[in-house]
Order: structure tokens, then C-alpha cells, then sequence
């Protein structure tokens, strides 16, 4: 399967009555730099597809620049 590629979809759903103006995502696949912003959505909450090597990846969300 090397090589193989994956669509990961990464969402984030706020706690009620949490209004984050931005989230974004960052991990070993951008070297802890550089987020990904997530798009916003009607419902509040926050996703983006990934497209991804086969494997396992640590990452982190950004909300409003803090670590969640």
C-alpha cells in the first residue's frame, strides 16, 4: 500500500455557545507549521478534507491561535 493516498476529513465542532472565528490544524504533516484552515460551516462548525499518505500523524487544532 505505499504510496497509497487518503482523503481525512478533519472537523471541529465548538461547545455551545463557543463562537471561534478561526480553526485550523497542525502536525507532523506541515512540520508543526504553516495551519490548515478549516472552512466554516452553517451548522457552527469547522472541517477541511486532507489528503494524506497511508499512515498515522499526530496534529493539533489551532482555535483562535490556541492549542485544543
Amino acid at each position: 500500500m505505499k504510496g497509497r493516498v487518503h482523503t481525512v476529513t478533519v472537523t471541529f465542532r465548538p461547545d455551545d455557545g463557543a463562537l471561534p472565528r478561526e480553526v485550523a490544524v497542525v502536525g507532523e504533516t506541515s512540520d508543526w507549521r504553516n495551519g490548515l484552515t478549516l472552512a466554516r460551516r452553517d451548522d457552527g462548525s469547522f472541517t477541511r478534507e486532507l489528503h494524506l499518505p497511508t499512515g498515522i500523524y499526530a496534529y493539533k487544532l489551532l482555535v483562535d491561535g490556541r492549542h485544543v
